[in-house]
């Protein structure tokens, strides 16, 4: 069995359970339960969109999940994927690209940050496995817009006096929060108790200022 085939589908399955935590509905094919057929399909691919992911949030909003097969990430894809995104009709779309993305494509996708259209981008290799199963990690969550200015009402703060979790963090990424919302953490302390934290997110690298 190839390797990157391989990297590829444990990718894929990491995508759907993140898909699933984020509340989207969607449709898995036979590919999706057997390596050997999804290996079968990779191999007979004839275009880009082959392998792509379309998922239904309750109120009707569509993502799309694009998992381009050149190695390094052109413009010229970037393009591609968009038009595939503007007639179906979404207004977000996630890049799982299986090696590096030239800095003429990373130029080009910067100028989508702040528009209608959300684009979020994951490594292949950043998805081997679900970070949110690790067992030093505690459950986290999204909050809403209701429930964080709830929160903030009951403990009578602001949003940013809240410790800070950054977009770069790969739980954040994870559940896809965005700059200026909440994450709940729920934690455990030594005595067993349950106990609620929550952290504000900022843009941003880990460890940069």
């Amino acid at each position: 069995m190839d390797e990157n085939i391989e990297s590829l589908f444990k990718a894929r399955m990491t995508i759907f359970e993140m898909l699933s935590d984020r509340g989207y509905t969607f449709e898995k094919y036979e590919m999706d339960n057997n390596i050997d057929q999804f290996y079968f399909v990779y191999k007979n691919l004839t275009n880009m969109f082959g392998l792509t992911i379309q998922a239904y949030k309750s109120n009707g909003n569509i993502i799309l999940i694009f998992f381009p097969l050149e190695m390094k990430l052109r413009v010229n894809s970037i393009r591609s994927m968009l038009d595939k995104t503007k007639y179906v009709g979404a207004k977000h779309i996630i890049i799982v690209y299986p090696g590096v993305v030239t800095t003429f494509t990373k130029q080009h996708l910067n100028t989508y940050y702040n528009t209608a259209l959300r684009v979020e981008q994951f490594c292949v290799q950043a998805l081997q496995f679900n970070v949110t199963k690790h067992r030093l990690v505690p459950p986290h969550s999204v909050l809403s817009k209701e429930e964080q200015q709830k929160i903030c009402k009951e403990l009578k703060v602001v949003p940013a006096q809240f410790s800070r979790i950054y977009t770069s963090d790969p739980v954040a990424q994870y559940y896809g929060i965005k700059a200026g919302q909440l994450m709940k953490i729920v934690r455990s302390s030594p005595e067993g108790f349950k106990y609620d934290t929550y952290r504000y997110c900022i843009r941003g690298q880990i460890g940069k200022k």
